[in-house]
Formats: structure tokens, C-alpha cells, sequence
């Protein structure tokens, strides 16, 4: 009976951090901005990656850009 009494406690303290609508607000917001700056750098990052290939690869190889 003494061994089941610090496991509930425990519960009962992790249950109720993740009760903490605070928390969650200030998630959802990072989660938004991190969407929302990911969805900006992502056409960036394909056309950055896209030239490298073309001067990179293509051209130090002789493989003319156009095919």
C-alpha cells in the first residue's frame, strides 16, 4: 500500500501539467510559426537545389543544361 501511493501522486502531477491549457496555447503557436516558415523556405530550398544540380553536377561533367 505504501509503494501505490507515490506512483499516483506522480500520475496525478503529469496529468495535470498536460491539463495546462497555457501549454498547449503557446505549442499550437510555435507549431503555426514553424509551419508557416517552413511552407516559406520550402520553394527556396527546391529552386537553391536545383541550380547547384545544374552548375554542380551537370556542367563540371560536360552535360550540357539543356537536356
Amino acid at each position: 500500500m505504501v509503494t501505490e501511493q507515490p506512483q499516483y501522486s506522480v500520475v496525478v502531477c503529469i496529468f495535470h501539467i498536460l491539463q495546462n491549457t497555457e501549454i498547449q496555447l503557446i505549442s499550437n503557436d510555435l507549431r503555426l510559426i514553424f509551419t508557416y516558415s517552413l511552407l516559406l523556405a520550402s520553394p527556396c530550398i527546391f529552386h537553391q537545389r536545383r541550380h547547384s544540380f545544374a552548375t554542380l553536377i551537370c556542367l563540371s561533367n560536360g552535360v550540357p543544361i539543356e537536356t
